[in-house]
């Protein structure tokens, strides 16, 4: 059985554990899609979809504010749907 001294000490140990771990995690964005399913942009990530990608018949969503911006020279897609605030900027 642990005493209350250690108990302590194995605390401590692992909240500096957990704030390493998250501080050290690369950050994360939702501009590259999975390959499969909709896409899901959150528009505050300001992506510049700019690879050929093939949505195929999955429907790219747009939500949060922000703004994504399309090359339609190398983005292939049947359906978007932009929730406000977003804005949704076509490049080519």
């Amino acid at each position: 059985m642990l005493k209350r001294k250690s108990v302590k000490i194995l605390a401590i140990v692992l909240v500096v554990f957990f704030i390493i771990v998250n501080i050290t995690q690369a950050p994360t964005d939702t501009c590259t899609w999975s390959g499969t399913g909709d896409h899901l942009i959150d528009c505050s990530d300001n992506c510049f979809l700019n690879t050929v990608t093939d949505y195929g018949n999955n429907v790219v969503r747009l939500y949060n504010s922000g703004t994504v911006y399309l090359n339609t020279s190398k983005i292939t897609f049947k359906r978007i749907e932009v929730n406000r605030p977003c804005r949704l900027i076509f490049v080519n």
